[in-house]
């Protein structure tokens, strides 16, 4: 059987105390490097990042964001209840409902907060053109009634 004298003991007590010791060291050591870090991190002087409406833009993006931005105003006049969750819905619909653009990169865009990705840009100038188009086929139309009144009161 084993017997347990007095220098186990004592191996075992200046093994827990080295033990402690290291520990300590180790955190405090990873508490001084934080410490510095934080120092660092604040003395840095950051450059304060401005809104994007201060950027300047390729002319491309500037026509987009024009285009978008009254397009949507004219759509809200027409229907109150239009909104960019709608906005996002027929982007989804005029791409074979493939993965598309969310309606706060939509409402990010129009309000100059940021500026889409290229695909996100490609999918809302698609959705600015079939606008484009529709109201000028409700245009034509609506000359082509005027026309046709004319036509008929000249030959009466």
């Amino acid at each position: 059987m084993f017997t347990f004298t007095s220098e186990f003991f004592l191996g075992m007590l200046i093994g827990f105390v080295l033990d402690l010791l290291v520990n300590w060291l180790i955190c405090n050591s990873q508490l001084h490097n934080m410490r510095i870090l934080s120092k660092t991190i604040k003395s840095r002087k950051f450059p304060i990042t401005k809104r994007t409406e201060n950027k300047i833009h390729s002319p491309d993006v500037e026509t987009l964001w024009d285009d978008l931005k009254q397009l949507y105003d004219e759509r809200i006049k027409l229907d109150p209840k239009f909104s960019f969750n709608k906005m996002a819905y027929e982007i989804h619909k005029l791409l074979d409902e493939q993965k598309t653009v969310a309606a706060s990169t939509i409402r990010n865009f129009y309000l100059r907060r940021t500026t889409p990705r290229k695909k996100a840009i490609e999918a809302i100038q698609r959705w600015i053109d079939e606008e484009k188009v529709n109201h000028s086929d409700g245009d034509d139309e609506n000359k082509e009634i005027d026309n046709s009144d004319s036509k008929e009161e000249n030959e009466i």
